[in-house]
């Protein structure tokens, strides 16, 4: 399918950062809008970014990357309890810890990992001090629209809120719904791929370049969305050929395992056999050696009684003279 292609969106193909290959891929729903993150980081130049519901970090990372690949001098906080919710289901005990051993090395000069809940950590943040804000956290429609109206008051005038998962329609998703209430009031975008993106221009001084994609006609918008979703592509195919190199890696290390622990046996069994036959050929000697001896003493024994015979036979011819 062909899409007209708007000097806009044409000029999204000379950026760089729309084709950077992300260093880290965790298990995540989010790789296929890490382009369009790198993207943000390079266009909007954020002060800070703020998300809300982090679990391993794809997006986080993404944006953290972004920051020190672009040199945007952006401030970035995670917050996440880390522990889970009926949705995503319990995290695993160790996800807070295998994010920090990722991040902290690489991002911990100008990014802060905030272990608590998304109201807890609201005072922290200066009222029109947000400039990207990501909220992803429990997806119901009234923990997002809750989300959304008590964090709003915290995003600049330049400011952008994203909101993961607004084509998800299962069980108790309701971000699809509060979305279609935010898109009637400010200019959006809405990538419909990767469990969905929007993208909302909340504040009054968006920044030229986001704010122009947001006010493409619904075919142009269109292109936007193929040309990210091609890109995205790229990254989840990355992810999977990721994820085979490592089951591939430890089938093959299982694998020399188990020859190793053939080879073990065999070697054992050999060594076994090697001793039962040398016990056997020593035991053969003996047995060998033994009939000998039993032969010699049956002729021996033979000789005696031939001899007793003769030795009888000449007294009973001295007795009959």
């Amino acid at each position: 399918m062909s899409y007209p292609l708007s000097s806009a969106v044409a000029d999204l193909l000379g950026r760089p950062s729309i084709f950077r290959t992300p260093g880290w891929l965790p298990e995540s729903t989010w790789h296929m809008h890490i382009p369009f993150a790198f993207l943000l980081m390079d266009l909007l130049r954020p002060g800070q970014l703020v998300e809300l519901g982090t679990q391993k970090g794809a997006s986080y990372c993404a944006f953290c990357e972004g920051a020190a690949a672009f040199g945007t001098g952006t401030r970035l906080s995670a917050v996440d309890h880390w522990e889970g919710d009926h949705q995503t289901g319990a995290y695993a005990r160790d996800t807070y810890d295998v994010l920090r051993e990722h991040h902290d090395p690489l991002y911990g000069a100008f990014s802060t990992l905030l272990r608590e809940s998304f109201d807890d950590a609201r005072p922290r943040f200066d009222d029109g001090s947000i400039d990207i804000l990501h909220i992803d956290g429990l997806h119901t429609y009234e923990a997002v629209r809750h989300d959304f109206e008590t964090w709003l008051p915290k995003v600049s005038r330049s400011g952008v809120i994203l909101m993961h998962d607004t084509e998800v329609r299962t069980g108790d998703f309701g971000v699809w719904r509060f979305w279609e209430e935010v898109q009637a009031r400010y200019p959006t975008l809405n990538f419909p791929f990767g469990c969905g993106l929007g993208v909302v221009a909340v504040g009054e001084a968006v920044p030229t370049p986001l704010l122009a994609l947001c006010r493409l006609p619904d075919a142009e918008k269109a292109a936007l969305y193929a040309l990210f979703e091609a890109l995205g592509d790229r990254v989840r195919l990355l992810h999977e050929y990721q994820e085979a190199s490592h089951h591939a890696a430890i089938y093959l290390e299982q694998g020399l395992q188990m020859q190793r622990v053939y080879e073990g046996y065999k070697a054992s069994a050999e060594e076994q056999i090697e001793t039962a036959m040398t016990q056997y050929r020593t035991m053969f000697a003996q047995a060998t050696a033994l009939q000998n001896e039993v032969a010699a003493l049956i002729q021996e024994q033979d000789a005696l009684r031939a001899e007793c015979a003769r030795l009888t036979d000449a007294a009973a011819q001295r007795q009959s003279q």
